[in-house]
């Protein structure tokens, strides 16, 4: 399972902490003000989408908060 999230710089251990701290129940995200947008958790073969105001311009990290997969599966959205 999988899923993607959007934070602000600087915060993706500590959602992911979060996220892993809410449980499966929770998708593995627990929602606040650091998140500016992310998926439903999906498993194989489904899909999700999201849509969102691009933040101010950037560097913004995404990731997966599924346990253990925010150290390999995560990039940067820059926004110019």
């Amino acid at each position: 399972k999988h899923n993607w999230v959007l934070s602000k710089p600087g915060q993706m251990d500590a959602i992911a902490a979060d996220g892993i701290a809410a449980g499966e129940g929770a998708n593995y995200i627990k929602d606040g003000p650091n998140i500016i947008a992310h998926t439903k958790l999906v498993a194989p073969g489904t899909s999700d989408s999201v849509t969102f105001d691009a933040p101010a311009p950037g560097d913004y990290p995404f990731f997966c908060t599924f346990p253990g997969h925010n150290v390999l599966m995560k990039g940067t959205l820059t926004i110019k």
